[in-house]
């Protein structure tokens, strides 16, 4: 299956094959293959700790890349340094989704776009062909066009200050783990009704869908995208209600290739069937679609694209005047908040161990990570709450002895005068 799209003068698509491998194209003004950009993301393809979503987000910021070296009439093997500051400042340029939201955010964006680019030329310069006899990337003295020590590498080695030379700095990483904005109920509640008001039932059924997955499971949004219709059965229901026991299920597109089940409420899968067997089935009836993807698109039956998603709730918190990040993924982070909450509750109720390196595993294990960094800002949050409730608790307490000790100051000093009568 062959899904086109225009991107300037250059014309790109991705190939899926049967079996579910998707291989990205580029072809240049003249209609020829850009073999570079073919070969750089298949060697990616079956790679467990690259995911489909981040190849695409890679062929996408190559496909800008290969059509600002076209606009700069410049050959992809002789591009340099001032080549990268200027790409640098024409995305700083661009307008996104995120123009609502903070400079720093918008920055780290760039930053991981150029890090795409030192990553590509990276592999160039390792490549048996397209590395023999060419200078592209290397330490600053070595006479490459592109400063960087990444070639010089190993396997094992991380990245440092001489890596990305070009990167923007004051970003903000220092600090990134914060908790981003999280959607109120009200927020829900206003994004749920303009859905509903936007679009048609069935549309909005499927819309308000793919927003409480998030918000139930914790899944993101390529993951929700992933799930597949035969995933959720009645039969499978019922065994899960007869042992007691949570409906599992496993998303094919996770980051970085994890393999990790997923525990859906009950009355949420009940939701789904009923959303395959009604509006899922008329876009299959309609369309003749063969697609087993949970989510499809309305009018021609194919898969739903993870643009079209990041669409659907910018456009919603727009028109909300909500925070830009309040979208899909705020609704991932209202799974997180709920879920912290309720462990540093189950743990305190029973006298367990509440420090952030427990919390952090658990809450790591329930959103599908192996690192606890990202639960860091969570668990910040969630000790200050406890030190906030403790002060207050504490605070009262001793207002609560004040006054009785007041009172029975009070009381003795009247004991006192009835003795001295």
């Amino acid at each position: 299956m062959k899904h086109y799209a225009k991107a300037g003068g250059l014309l790109i698509f991705k190939d899926e094959t049967v079996e579910k491998k998707v291989y990205w194209h580029l072809y240049d003004c003249d209609g020829k293959s850009i073999l570079t950009f073919f070969d750089y993301l298949a060697h990616h393809v079956g790679d467990k700790k690259v995911g489909v979503s981040k190849i695409e987000d890679e062929a996408y910021t190559l496909k800008m890349w290969f059509e600002f070296l076209d606009n700069q009439g410049v050959d992809q093997f002789s591009a340099g340094d001032s080549h990268i500051e200027l790409f640098r400042t024409s995305l700083l340029a661009r307008k996104s989704a995120n123009v609502k939201g903070n400079a720093q955010a918008r920055m780290r964006t760039v930053n991981g776009n150029l890090k795409v680019v030192y990553q590509f030329y990276r592999w160039l310069q390792k490549h048996h062909r397209y590395g023999v006899r060419r200078f592209l990337l290397g330490t600053d003295g070595s006479g490459c066009n592109i400063t960087s020590n990444l070639a010089e590498l190993g396997e094992g080695d991380m990245p440092n200050s001489k890596s990305y030379p070009k990167l923007l700095t004051g970003t903000g990483v220092g600090s990134k783990h914060k908790i981003n904005y999280i959607p109120t109920d009200v927020d829900r509640a206003d994004t749920v009704d303009y859905l509903n008001a936007r679009h048609g039932p069935g549309v909005a059924h499927r819309n308000v869908l793919l927003q409480d997955i998030a918000e139930e499971t914790g899944l993101r949004r390529a993951s929700v995208c992933s799930l597949l219709a035969p995933q959720f059965t009645l039969a499978e229901l019922e065994k899960c209600e007869r042992a007691a026991r949570p409906y599992l299920v496993l998303p094919s597109d996770q980051k970085r290739g994890y393999d990790n089940l997923f525990a859906f409420p009950h009355d949420l899968v009940v939701r789904i069937i009923n959303y395959i067997s009604t509006d899922r089935a008329e876009i299959i009836r309609r369309t003749g679609s063969k697609s087993d993807c949970l989510f499809l698109n309305v009018k021609y039956g194919t898969p739903l694209k993870l643009g079209s998603v990041t669409t659907i709730f910018t456009r919603a918190s727009r028109a909300l005047d909500q925070p830009h990040d309040s979208g899909m993924h705020g609704s991932r982070r209202r799974y997180a908040n709920k879920k912290d909450n309720e462990l540093f509750q189950a743990s305190l109720e029973v006298g367990g161990d509440t420090s952030a390196e427990t919390l952090g595993r658990m809450l790591a294990s329930a959103l599908g990570q192996s690192s606890t960094a990202s639960q860091s800002a969570y668990l910040r949050n969630q000790q200050l709450r406890f030190k906030k409730t403790a002060t207050i608790k504490q605070s009262e307490e001793n207002t609560r002895l004040k006054n009785e000790n007041a009172m029975l100051r009070s009381e003795l000093n009247q004991l006192k005068q009835v003795k001295d009568k």
